[in-house]
């Protein structure tokens, strides 16, 4: 054999070892997960089958579930005041509307579940407006903003200082446990 062989053929044997190394050291510390006696099978809400290996296990993650908490009715009609004007009682309703067309298509938009109690408030349904944001506090829980519309709420508008202030409290430990 000539050098110049020797050498590529060396050469070629050396790539496939590196390749082949490669492979053996980056490779997962066991083979495919295959259903054994000692592993789990779940299945997924959405219907996806998994097999978990032994001792493995799953963590629940803190995800809104549209179905764990009872929404209330946002297609119900704005109860609107009469104190309210013509003009304001118009973009009260066409922001309604809006709201309502963007919650059909997604019915976990926090800040928009939040503008509807707004709208309520304004309208002068503070019923209506406590009952979206006792929602809001309870699917998104870690979210000081349902707190503080709450106090606000109950402080001016519905004149009862002692949920304001247990609303207010919670609000404070909210946003102190966000800062540490």
């Amino acid at each position: 054999m000539q050098p110049k062989q020797t050498l590529v053929l060396t050469l070629a044997a050396l790539v496939v070892l590196g390749v082949l190394a490669y492979m053996f050291f980056t490779r997962p510390a066991q083979g495919p997960v295959s259903p054994t006696a000692s592993s789990t099978t779940v299945t997924l809400e959405d219907g996806t089958v998994v097999t978990l290996p032994p001792g493995a296990t799953i963590e629940e993650t803190e995800v809104p579930n549209p179905s764990a908490i009872a929404a209330p009715n946002y297609r119900a009609a704005l109860k609107i005041d009469a104190s309210v004007s013509t003009d304001v009682r118009q973009a009260l309703e066409a922001q309604h509307k809006e709201t309502i067309r963007i919650l059909n298509a997604d019915p976990l938009n926090f800040s928009i579940w939040v503008n509807l109690g707004m709208l309520r408030k304004i309208a002068g349904d503070y019923r209506g407006a406590e009952e979206i944001w006792v929602y809001t506090s309870k699917q998104w829980p870690t979210s000081p903003v349902s707190f503080h519309n709450l106090t606000d709420l109950y402080q001016n508008f519905l004149k009862e200082p002692a949920k304001a202030q247990a609303a207010a409290e919670k609000a404070a430990a909210l946003e102190a446990s966000a800062s540490q």
